[in-house]
C-alpha cells in the first residue's frame, strides 16, 4: 500500500461516520439477586454511590451482599464531526 492511501473500507467508514466502540455494561446482584441489568458505568457509579448512602445511612445493604458483572458489548455509533 502506498503512503497516504486509504482503504475503501476505511473511506466508507469515515465518510459515514461511524466507528466501533466497546461499550462496558454492569449487572448489580444483591444478595445473588440480579437487581439492575446491563446498566451504563455512570448508572453503575450513581447506583453503587445509592447503595452506600443507604448502607451508612441504615446498614442495608451489607457491603458483601452486593455483587457486580461487567460485560463488554461492540457497538458501531456516530462520530460528531467537531
Amino acid at each position: 500500500m502506498r503512503f497516504g492511501v486509504i482503504p475503501v473500507s476505511g473511506l466508507v467508514t469515515k465518510r459515514l461516520g461511524l466507528s466501533d466502540i466497546i461499550m462496558t455494561v454492569y449487572t448489580i446482584y444483591i444478595n445473588g439477586t440480579e437487581k439492575y441489568t446491563d446498566v451504563s458505568e455512570d448508572e453503575f457509579f450513581d447506583i453503587m454511590q445509592e447503595l452506600a448512602f443507604d448502607h451508612y445511612e441504615t446498614g442495608v445493604p451489607a457491603l458483601n451482599d452486593i455483587s457486580y458483572r461487567m460485560k463488554e458489548h461492540g457497538k458501531t455509533e456516530a462520530i460528531s464531526d467537531e
